[in-house]
């Protein structure tokens, strides 16, 4: 539940974990899953990792740190699932666009 000083360690630990731990690995694993079940092989997951996943990484802790800290430090246990499928709602329409994005010509 929410603390009445949302800014302590604990939040800032399972925000940590979950966005430099869990994000990076979920994300890296969305990307090669992708590739691999359209039939593009690894090598096309190993060229979308060295060249999306960074930028991806940048945008996504944009979007999920400040949401990962709200839903933790302020919102009760009953409205977090509901809050974090909200954003990710709409996190998943951007990473499906990113995953699917017409190769620029240095990529291909």
């Amino acid at each position: 539940p929410p603390t009445p000083e949302p800014f302590t360690v604990v939040t800032l630990e399972k925000v940590g974990i979950d966005q430099f731990v869990q994000a990076p690995v979920f994300t890296a694993l969305i990307f090669v899953f992708f590739a691999v079940i359209e039939g593009k092989g690894l090598d096309y997951a190993k060229n979308q990792l060295q060249t999306t996943l960074v930028p991806t990484l940048l945008k996504n802790w944009a979007v999920f740190l400040p949401a990962t800290f709200v839903n933790l430090a302020f919102l009760p246990n009953e409205l977090r699932v509901l809050f974090l499928n909200s954003v990710f709602f709409f996190w998943v329409i951007y990473l499906s666009l990113t995953v699917n994005a017409a190769p620029t010509a240095a990529e291909e």
